[in-house]
């Protein structure tokens, strides 16, 4: 974990003392609050991995907070679940972490943490993955929500189960707003960001200044990096302390290829067609991208960027096609890229524009927020939008009826029969911004 402080903090034995008093930005003893661990394992190479040798982590990058159970448990990102390790008091607790401020320049950080990570075998997205393991890097706050106080300085903490190996699902935290007012905030923020990202794959501090892992402000090593270079393990210069996880010092370069491994290289780029929404389309705000793509070695995933920021992306391939869920687009006009990606970081990308409006009545939908009336049914040929109505005063379009199904009232193709309820949990988007679980089993309008 990284920190700024101005008063001298002791949060546990690995800590450094503050920096020498003409240094004019301090990084204080506590920037970086992730205490080092023992090792989980001590046998040796072959349970270094959780993953198998070669897989590719996924790193989730999230500028948007969330809620986060810190408990007496295991790390688990997919559940947002992180060990009381991170704790400001040593007590479990529930952290609302406020999402990144507007004042930062999020495509540079982006750029800025895959490029320290650019020789090593992890890939950055940020949208939450579906499946599969990944590690969490949370962007926001400022480390009150953790319980830290304001007078702390903290700068980021990480939640890393496996100290001296990769935490799987571990969940890292950079509190962007402990950077505001720093002179070279985005620069700083980026460095936190892949310093407690480090932590999570079996990195400990270093002592070396240019290295990613040391507490040195990138005021005064402007170019930090994992560092091919053997250093004494630590936070500042002339300040060395004992390693944990290795015997005498740390090659942060080398750890992460060793524990993680070098991303692979080759120059083919994949393949790519977009296969739907068409250019020039209108789409609801919640919409499917659907993707075919290919690579001569292997693919990483296809992401879906809306005027340059990440709406969606996806690693999962059925019959060569990749589906990319894009939800919450801003109503409106958009130049939407989709980039395939294979595994050495080659990239193939399509332009195309779109406009984004809400889905009228009878139109198909993936979600409740995608459609005017902001109710996505299921009916027999899919899922189509709805509005709620009144049975005494039908306010349903022409071809619609409004029919009262199981206590709640809304519009139905007319004619025929089979309106019925069913429990929500079988039905994909059936009323639930209202909450009434239903599925309305009724054709759609057809066009």
């Amino acid at each position: 974990m990284r920190t700024m402080l101005l008063v001298a903090v002791t949060l546990g034995s690995t800590l450094a003392a503050a920096e020498p008093t003409d240094v004019s930005f301090k990084r204080g003893p506590n920037s970086c609050g992730t205490v080092q661990e023992p090792a989980v394992t001590t046998d040796g190479f072959s349970s270094r991995y959780l993953l198998a040798p070669g897989t590719q982590r996924v790193v989730f990058l999230n500028r948007n907070g969330g809620k986060y159970n810190i408990t007496n448990a295991a790390t688990d990102s997919t559940t947002n679940t992180a060990s009381v390790r991170v704790s400001g008091n040593g007590s479990p607790i529930m952290a609302t972490i406020a999402p990144m401020g507007t004042s930062f320049d999020w495509p540079m950080i982006v750029s800025c943490v895959k490029a320290e990570y650019e020789k090593i075998n992890v890939r950055f997205v940020e949208s939450e993955p579906t499946t599969g393991p990944y590690l969490e890097a949370v962007v926001g706050g400022n480390g009150s929500e953790l319980g830290f106080p304001a007078s702390s300085g903290i700068l980021g903490i990480a939640s890393a189960d496996n100290f001296c190996g990769v935490t799987e699902t571990g969940i890292c935290f950079s509190f962007a707003a402990a950077h505001t007012g720093l002179g070279l905030d985005d620069e700083e923020l980026c460095t936190t960001i892949a310093h407690e990202v480090g932590h999570l794959l079996a990195l400990e501090h270093e002592t070396l200044a240019t290295d990613l892992m040391s507490y040195v402000p990138v005021s005064q090593a402007p170019s930090k990096a994992f560092v091919d270079q053997a250093s004494a393990c630590g936070t500042y210069p002339q300040q060395p302390q004992q390693c944990t996880c290795t015997s005498s010092q740390q090659n942060s370069f080398n750890r992460l290829t060793t524990y993680v491994g070098p991303r692979p290289v080759e120059a083919v780029k994949p393949t790519l067609s977009i296969s739907s929404p068409s250019n020039g389309d209108t789409v609801p705000p919640v919409f499917n991208v659907v993707a075919s793509a290919s690579d001569d070695a292997a693919m990483g995933d296809v992401r879906v960027m809306l005027d340059g920021v990440e709406g969606g992306n996806s690693s999962a391939v059925v019959d060569g096609k990749y589906t990319i869920v894009v939800r919450n687009a801003a109503l409106g006009d958009h130049q939407m890229m989709v980039i395939a990606r294979d595994q050495a970081g080659n990239e193939t990308s399509q332009t195309i524009a779109v406009k984004v409006a809400k889905a009228q009545i009878g139109d198909s939908c993936v979600a409740n927020e995608a459609c005017e009336g902001n109710l996505c049914a299921t009916g027999e040929d899919g899922n189509f939008c709805t509005q709620t109505c009144d049975v005494a005063n039908d306010t349903c379009p022409s071809d619609f009826e409004c029919q009262d199904i199981g206590g709640a009232s809304v519009c139905v193709v007319t004619g025929g029969c089979g309106c019925a309820t069913s429990d929500p949990r079988d039905a994909v988007g059936a009323l639930l911004v209202l909450g009434l679980g239903l599925l309305v089993s009724r054709r759609r309008k057809r066009a």
